[in-house]
């Protein structure tokens, strides 16, 4: 009898814990700031040496990407979603996309992480207009 009641009660606390850790995570993604197109809208660069880097997103869900690193030069337009909180690029002559939650550091600074692993990909700077 005591065993049974030992197991019962292992299975309530399972459920609880379990219960506390969904609402826990709801509660921290209920906190999150969601991420508005109006707050992407603008060009953006990251400079560091002789690598640059824009991104230029629209209004009109499109964005272009102008890259020199290395030597290697790349201009891209493509478009872009917003879903889950996430940015989404698109490469789409490529087949494949990019997932990203961005962060902003007051007005001026937009940092992209990689929405699998949390990693800081890059970091621009609004661009005055």
């Amino acid at each position: 009898m005591k065993k049974i009641v030992t197991i019962v009660l292992l299975l309530i606390m399972s459920v609880i814990l379990f219960a506390c850790d969904k609402s826990d995570k709801a509660e921290e993604k209920a906190n999150e700031p969601i991420l508005e197109k109006s707050q992407l809208i603008g060009t953006w660069e990251y400079i560091d040496g002789g690598d640059f880097q824009q991104i230029i997103i629209k209004e009109t869900g499109l964005y272009r990407q102008i890259t020199s690193v290395s030597g290697m030069n790349l201009d891209h337009t493509d478009s872009y979603d917003i879903m889950d909180n996430q940015l989404i690029l698109y490469y789409d002559e490529m087949g494949i996309k990019y997932t990203y939650k961005v962060t902003f550091d007051g007005s001026d600074k937009m940092n992209f992480y990689n929405a699998g692993n949390g990693e800081l990909v890059i970091t621009y700077t609004r661009k005055a207009e």
